[in-house]
């Protein structure tokens, strides 16, 4: 997750914000937490992958339409792609990237949580139990 002083400061700042004006913090809750929870630390390419899978579809399931919508104003290209990713990720995709980083199949996961995550603090969308 990105730890930018900057990043933490502004995400706490919105929710203050929320807080004082009696507003939710959050405007979407995710149940993400568990399902990420109960992924063993050491994975096969082919375990990485179906939880890569798992979380697109939970994603592209959960996530408010206007973020995945081309056709809306909120639409956000950059969560649709990473959405995709997640959804697309095969064993032989997690092998590329583990022999062109030098990665376990579980880092090249938590590359793209570490996005998530940090897109998600950005757009108030809880990624939780």
């Amino acid at each position: 997750m990105s730890r930018y002083v900057e990043d933490i400061v502004a995400n706490h700042q919105a929710a203050s914000r929320r807080r004082a004006a009696s507003k939710p913090i959050w405007d979407a809750e995710i149940p993400l937490a568990q399902l990420v929870h109960d992924a063993p630390d050491e994975m096969s390419e082919g375990s990485a992958a179906d939880l890569a899978k798992k979380i697109g579809q939970l994603l592209r399931e959960k996530l408010p339409r206007k973020f995945l919508d081309p056709g809306h104003e909120g639409y956000e290209p950059g969560i649709d792609e990473l959405v995709q990713k997640f959804e697309e990720t095969t064993p032989e995709s997690l092998q590329a990237d583990m022999d062109r980083d030098g990665d376990s199949a579980a880092d090249c996961i938590d590359v793209l949580l570490e996005e998530l995550y940090d897109w998600a603090d950005r757009n108030r969308v809880w990624l939780g139990h």
